[in-house]
């Protein structure tokens, strides 16, 4: 992983990184500080740390060698993230995630998009104690339905105990999903002085897939988790695709109120014109992934609907091309947060070879 902080600030200021290692607890604190002048960065990996007597945070170990870091200044910084892999003379992947900042923390998140097996995809949701005092417990609890792919519905809770301030813990999804399916995730912290949280989700190719298919590119992503205090009603997603230049959009729509909704209305914006879904349904913790919208049925929609032919689709690269872009807003009558993924497309047989690219959904009042 390699961090880029930049001083936002007035003045110059010395940033301290805190490295925090889960060998076990009470776990293993390494520190880095940079001196940085206004609106000058700093790039630093975690080899750069050291520990009281000079050592560098261990590497021989994958697990002594996975960690969380929190950076402190004087001034306000901005910072990211970038996950890759090491000794390429040409890098071939590439995960990036914006800094997470004190707004970002709550004792209630929330992860739209988990995956086990599913379309030889997985991910795994990293959680960290953003607060000041050790979190007695944290809860992720996944909830699934049965499709083509998943063989049941239900819900499974994994837990954290007596997470250090700082520190991290990684919920394997192996260990929560049935193979094959799809989940929302609720994530919570509970007990301690200051029960705040921050999470991320990383998706990839499985290792299954990537060694039966020895010339795919491993494609890989990130998301943030969402703070249960900025969900709302309305949700905006500036970039969805409907098949453009082969790669698609798919939003899933969390319902994050405590019971069902069953007013959920998509409107999306495009070069030939705006397209309104009659009101959908959403379960109390669920969530409904808008994909492929124009291969939805006429009654689907409340007017005009949207369909190949409106906006000239093509079965080659082009596929829908520029008209296939469209800006889109949901609302919900009960609260809703989202997370768009962005895939080569067809799914299981993509025409190009490209990454896969998440973002979440901006929250309106």
């Amino acid at each position: 992983t390699t961090i880029i902080v930049q001083n936002v600030g007035t003045s110059a200021t010395t940033a301290t990184a805190t490295f925090t290692c889960p060998q076990s607890p009470p776990y293993t604190i390494y520190y880095y500080s940079t001196s940085i002048n206004p609106g000058r960065i700093a790039i630093f990996d975690p080899i750069d740390a050291r520990d009281s007597s000079n050592h560098h945070p261990p590497t021989g170990d994958s697990t002594d060698a996975l960690g969380s870091l929190t950076v402190t200044a004087s001034q306000n910084l901005a910072g990211i993230a970038l996950e890759h892999y090491t000794l390429e003379d040409h890098a071939t992947a590439l995960q990036a995630t914006r800094g997470l900042i004190n707004d970002d923390r709550d004792a209630t998140l929330y992860a739209p998009i988990n995956k086990n097996y599913r379309y030889n995809r997985f991910t795994g949701l990293t959680v960290q104690n953003g607060g000041s005092g050790s979190i007695t417990t944290i809860s992720v609890t996944y909830s699934f339905d049965k499709d083509q792919h998943c063989p049941s519905s239900g819900t499974v809770t994994n837990t954290a105990s007596n997470v250090a301030s700082g520190a991290s813990h990684t919920f394997p999804i192996d260990q929560a999903l049935p193979r094959g399916c799809f989940a929302t995730a609720k994530i919570t912290a509970s007990g301690g002085s200051d029960p705040k949280i921050v999470a991320i989700v990383n998706e990839a190719f499985t290792g299954a897939f990537l060694a039966t298919n020895p010339n795919h590119a491993q494609e890989m992503t990130s998301y943030n988790a969402i703070p249960g205090n900025s969900a709302t009603k309305k949700l905006s997603v500036p970039l969805f695709k409907e098949d453009s230049y082969s790669k698609s959009t798919g939003l899933s729509i969390e319902n994050v109120g405590a019971v069902k909704a069953t007013n959920v209305v998509i409107t999306l914006t495009g070069p030939t014109g705006t397209y309104i879904s009659n009101p959908l349904s959403i379960e109390s913790g669920a969530a409904y992934v808008a994909l492929d919208l124009r291969l939805k049925p006429a009654n689907f929609w409340n007017g005009t609907a949207l369909t190949p032919t409106v906006l000239g689709c093509q079965d080659n690269t082009t596929g829908c091309g520029a008209n296939g872009v469209f800006s889109v807003i949901v609302t919900s009558d009960q609260n809703i947060v989202g997370i768009a993924n962005e895939s080569t497309y067809p799914i299981l047989a993509p025409r190009i070879n490209q990454d896969k690219s998440n973002y979440e959904a901006f929250n309106l009042p």
